[in-house]
């Protein structure tokens, strides 16, 4: 998909699905999110290039009780497999907001693409 969702009915499913991607950022830009090599195994179009696109605030705080309840629903695994295997991006970012040293950074949810070699974005997430 070359295009972002911008509805919540797009990124909520009925059964309890959510296309979106979460991470944090600080006001200085810097990122915490899985490792751009790990990302781009996720998708058959992953690339080097990973784009990040917040969605926009007023969607960002529609989407965060849809993510808080499935975060609260997660299976029972080890933090370590939240935190390093893609694909869990909403208790990693929880988890490492709750860390003390990452309080400064603040949730951002939004779109996952890949660059590709023509200049397009594929948006595997949101």
């Amino acid at each position: 998909m070359n295009t972002t969702h911008t509805q919540l009915s797009q990124i909520v499913s009925g059964i309890g699905g959510l296309d979106a991607h979460m991470w944090l950022e600080k006001d200085d830009g810097t990122i915490i999110d899985y490792p751009d090599s790990a990302l781009k195994k996720v998708s058959a179009y992953g690339t080097n290039k990973i784009v990040r696109k917040p969605f926009p605030k007023e969607l960002q705080l529609q989407v965060l009780p849809y993510i808080m309840k499935k975060i609260q629903n997660s299976p029972r695994l080890p933090e370590s497999i939240f935190k390093n295997t893609p694909g869990f991006c909403f208790n990693k970012a929880y988890l490492e907001k709750r860390d003390q040293k990452n309080k400064d950074f603040k949730y951002v949810i939004g779109s996952l693409g890949f660059q590709q070699h023509d200049g397009s974005v594929f948006y595997e997430y949101g």
